[in-house]
């Protein structure tokens, strides 16, 4: 597993039994448009996330970073 993405799925307290799906994953660009309060994660994956896994994502991503609106690209 690429190390950025195992870092963030720690920080973001994801269920370990969720990271085999980012196994192959690396982050491709963080876009933080702090004036407006959006953030633009995209990831690169060879594999499709699980429903679970993607709404576990974007709901730790908008606790993470106080409730800014995050747009999760995979």
């Amino acid at each position: 597993m690429n190390n950025e993405i195992k870092i963030l799925l720690e920080k973001l307290n994801i269920e370990p039994n969720f990271f085999s799906e980012l196994e192959n994953a690396s982050i491709e660009k963080v876009l933080v448009y702090e004036e407006i309060g959006k953030i633009k994660l995209i990831l690169k994956n060879t594999t499709n996330l699980s429903i679970e896994l993607y709404r576990q994502l974007t709901t730790s991503l908008k606790n993470f970073f106080d409730g800014k609106e995050v747009y999760l690209y995979i």
